[in-house]
C-alpha cells in the first residue's frame, strides 16, 4: 500500500513537472514572440526613417538639378549672374497660392518656392534706364521672364520621382504671376516687371517707377511715384515668409511653433532645422 502511494506521488510529481516545463516553454515562446515583434517594429521604424531621409535627399537633389537647369537658361537669356534659389514651405502655404492635387497618391510630399537673385541687377537697371527709356530694361526682363514662364512643370506644380518602390511628389511654386518677374538683390532690393494685355509696370523696391498703357502708349512717371496700388505679391516691399518668421522674436519660440513642420511631422527632428532657419532669415 505504501509502495503504491509512493508510486502515485511520483507520477503526480512527474505530471506537475511536465506541466511546469510546458508552461515555462510556452512562456519563453511568448516572450520570444514579443521580443521578435518589438525588433520587427524597431526595424520597421528604422526603415521608415531611412526611407524618409532618402526621400528628402531625392527631393533636394531634384530641386538642385531643376534650379541649376533653369538658372543656366535664364543666364543665357541675358542676366549672367542670375541665381535661382528655392525654399521649402508648408503644405498649407503652398495650397493657399497654387492648390494641391488632393488625389495625389504619392508616399512623400515636399513643397518648394522659387526665387531669383542677381548681384548686378541694380547696375543693369541703372544702365538700361539712364536716358529715361525703360524699353531696354523691360526687353531684358521679358527675355528672362519668358524662360521662367516656360520652365518645366510650370502648369503642373507636382513633379513625381520614383525611388525604390516609393513615389515622391515635389511641388514647385513661383509667386511671380505669368507675365511678371521679380529679381532680387540681397538683402532687400527688388526689381519687378508686371504686365498684362493693357499695360506694363516697373517697380523698384515695391515702388512704381514706370507705367505704360499698351492702348494709349502714354508713359507714366520715370521717377518714383510712391507705392503701387496694383500688383501681385512679387511687387510688394514687405518681407513675405511662408512661416511668418518675422513675427517671432527669438529662434526658440519659432522652432517650438514650427519644429513639427520642418521635421515633416517629427517635432524633435525638425526643431534644429527650424531654429537654424530663424537665424538665417533674421541675419
Amino acid at each position: 500500500m505504501e509502495k503504491d502511494k509512493k508510486k502515485k506521488a511520483l507520477q503526480v510529481a512527474c505530471i506537475v513537472f511536465v506541466f511546469l516545463c510546458v508552461v515555462f516553454a510556452m512562456y519563453k515562446l511568448i516572450k520570444l514572440d514579443e521580443k521578435n515583434a518589438i525588433q520587427r517594429q524597431k526595424q520597421e521604424e528604422t526603415q521608415k526613417k531611412e526611407d524618409k531621409i532618402n526621400a528628402k535627399c531625392e527631393a533636394i537633389e531634384y530641386m538642385d538639378e531643376y534650379t541649376e537647369n533653369l538658372q543656366d537658361q535664364m543666364r543665357k537669356a541675358g542676366i549672367d549672374d542670375i541665381r535661382v534659389t528655392y525654399k521649402k514651405c508648408s503644405r498649407d502655404y503652398f495650397d493657399e497660392y497654387w492648390g494641391i492635387d488632393e488625389y495625389d497618391s504619392s508616399d512623400y510630399f515636399y513643397y518648394f518656392i522659387l526665387d531669383y537673385y542677381s548681384d548686378s541687377i541694380d547696375s543693369i537697371y541703372a544702365e538700361n534706364t539712364s536716358n529715361g527709356d525703360f524699353e531696354p530694361f523691360i526687353k531684358l526682363m521679358n527675355e528672362v521672364r519668358m524662360v521662367k514662364d516656360n520652365r518645366e512643370g510650370v502648369y503642373e506644380y507636382s513633379q513625381d520621382i520614383r525611388t525604390g518602390d516609393k513615389w515622391i511628389a515635389v511641388y514647385i511654386g513661383d509667386k511671380n504671376l505669368s507675365g511678371d518677374i521679380t529679381i532680387k538683390k540681397e538683402p532687400d532690393q527688388t526689381y519687378t516687371l508686371e504686365q498684362n494685355q493693357y499695360a506694363r509696370w516697373v517697380y523698384v523696391n515695391g515702388q512704381e517707377v514706370y507705367a505704360k498703357s499698351r492702348e494709349t502708349n502714354s508713359a507714366g512717371s520715370s521717377g518714383y511715384s510712391g507705392n503701387s496700388s496694383w500688383g501681385s505679391p512679387s511687387g510688394s516691399s514687405s518681407r513675405n515668409d511662408p512661416y511668418d518668421v518675422y513675427d517671432y522674436d527669438d529662434p526658440d519660440e519659432f522652432a517650438d511653433e514650427w519644429g513639427e513642420e520642418f521635421g515633416d511631422g517629427s517635432y524633435e527632428d525638425g526643431y534644429d532645422d527650424a531654429y537654424d532657419y530663424w537665424e538665417e532669415e533674421m541675419d
